[in-house]
């Protein structure tokens, strides 16, 4: 189980190896990872729920207009997968420990102003929106209703 300090250090482990490519790579985090990045609850968790992808920039992501940015995350890049499997290995956590399955919204729709609810964290080559209180609410409404 991850908690945030773990979750710092998996995510960093991940962006140094993105940075050792000379690759960057923006993803959108929801769930109990990103409750807890963000110091709304101490949990753990098992996994990192990627429900976007985004372009990363020179500038950080906030510069971006996140409504052209936001992008589906399947397919995830191979250099990320490598990079999450690699950490996988060396920290002993599940080969799935980062996985986009909350991706399928995309088929239903996003929550409603999903760009304006990230907090944003950048980790060497790893640009991480952590989405906040309201779109985590909004997820757990549709998950119950669903």
């Amino acid at each position: 189980m991850l908690g945030s300090k773990e979750l710092d250090e998996v995510l960093a482990a991940v962006g140094d190896l993105l940075e050792a490519n000379d690759e960057r790579i923006g993803i959108v985090v929801v769930g109990g990872a990103s409750l807890d990045l963000l110091g709304l609850i101490e949990r753990t968790t098992g996994d990192v729920d990627v429900i976007a992808r985004t372009r990363p920039s020179d500038d950080g992501p906030e510069q971006i207009p996140l409504e052209q940015a936001l992008m589906p995350p399947e397919p995830m890049p191979e250099v990320l997968m490598d990079a999450v499997e690699t950490v996988a290995r060396d920290f002993d956590l599940p080969a799935d420990w980062m996985n986009a399955v909350i991706g399928a919204l995309w088929d239903l729709g996003l929550p409603p102003r999903l760009e304006e609810d990230l907090t944003w964290r950048t980790y060497g080559g790893l640009q991480v929106g952590l989405a906040g209180r309201r779109t985590l609410i909004t997820l757990k409404l549709f998950a119950a209703v669903d």
